[in-house]
């Protein structure tokens, strides 16, 4: 029996979008962290900058995916978090993990915590 939370709590297929080389950023722990939990999906890296990470293939962004993962996880600047939301939100995404502040120095009213949130509840992502 399937619940609402599954593509949170149990994703068959996760985009990792910012994977990383560079040792010790969050687009590398998260790819580790992934691994060393033995999950079993399909894991999707997504950077412009590699063809590939940690021995699997990269995608440039996020319309290049070969499908819709159940989950993205977000491991970009806070700078670039609102643009890679619309992105994940168009694609259907359905559940989303943010490692962020939700920050940003020259922010606007509402700032971007309170824009995300809105955008999520609006697309009806997890």
């Amino acid at each position: 029996m399937s619940h609402r939370l599954d593509p949170l709590l149990r994703p068959r297929s996760v985009a990792v979008i910012g994977a990383s080389r560079r040792v010790d950023t969050m687009g590398d722990w998260a790819l580790r962290n992934l691994e060393r939990a033995g999950f079993e999906g399909r894991i999707y890296p997504v950077n412009p900058r590699y063809d590939d990470v940690r021995g699997r293939p990269c995608f440039a962004s996020i319309t290049e995916l070969p499908e819709v993962p159940d989950l993205a996880i977000f491991a970009v600047g806070d700078h670039r978090l609102e643009s890679t939301v619309d992105e994940v939100i168009t694609k259907g995404i359905p559940a989303a993990v943010i490692h962020s502040s939700l920050y940003l120095d020259d922010d606007k009213d509402p700032p971007l915590k309170e824009r995300l949130r809105a955008k999520f509840a609006a697309a009806g992502t997890l």
